[in-house]
């Protein structure tokens, strides 16, 4: 039951920082604005899906024998990225002709989706932080990180929107999850990603 609850904290602090950043841009930038903000964030959101679904199984597949997440969880980056990175790369140079198919008026919001798709690879290894936190049954672990995104993020939206506009939120989602990952990378994440043999058990934050 903690470990519902902690988990169920940290979800909520994830929703922050998805469902408000559309208000936020309505609120600091007008309507019009936001509904350009909407529609490129439904597209990567797209893309955003595609991390979560795959690290599930992962989560699921070592939550009885959380020694073997390293291994398994340096596979599942190489097969992710096999996927993001091509993906993503394709989003990126094609962005002026995907929202070209939305009419002419979303020619400006082609730098937000650049942006958006570029932080969908730090999100990927933020998504598997807290799949082992799961697995080895952190919870706590699983709140500071979300906390830590959710304050990023929308702090960075708050300080960028205004001199950037929609492209400031780009920057803020990029920062947020780039800052949270370089962290991970240089602590917990490390040991998967060097030395896959090394006991998810004896992993620390």
């Amino acid at each position: 039951m903690r470990f519902a609850a902690a988990d169920y904290v940290g979800s909520l602090f994830a929703l922050t920082y998805v469902a408000l950043l559309p208000v936020i841009v309505i609120d600091q930038v007008g309507a019009a604005a936001g509904g350009q903000f909407y529609i490129v964030w439904v597209v990567a959101g797209s893309l955003q899906l595609i991390p979560p679904q795959m690290i599930s199984s992962l989560t699921v597949d070592t939550a009885a024998n959380p020694e073997n997440f390293a291994r398994q969880g340096r596979r599942m980056v190489v097969a992710m990225f096999r996927i993001l990175l091509p993906v993503c790369l394709i989003t990126v140079v094609g962005a002026p002709i995907i929202l070209s198919v939305f009419g002419p008026t979303y020619e400006s919001a082609v730098p937000l989706l650049r942006l958006l798709v570029i932080a969908i690879i730090p999100y990927s290894l933020n998504v598997l932080y807290l799949a082992l936190a799961r697995s080895t049954v952190r919870p706590r672990r699983i709140i500071a990180v979300q906390a830590a995104l959710a304050c990023l993020i929308l702090g960075s939206t708050f300080v960028l929107i205004g001199p950037f506009g929609l492209d400031g939120v780009g920057m803020a989602f990029l920062i947020g999850h780039a800052g949270v990952a370089a962290v991970l990378l240089l602590t917990s994440l490390r040991p998967i990603l060097l030395r896959p043999d090394h006991p998810a058990k004896e992993l620390h934050a």
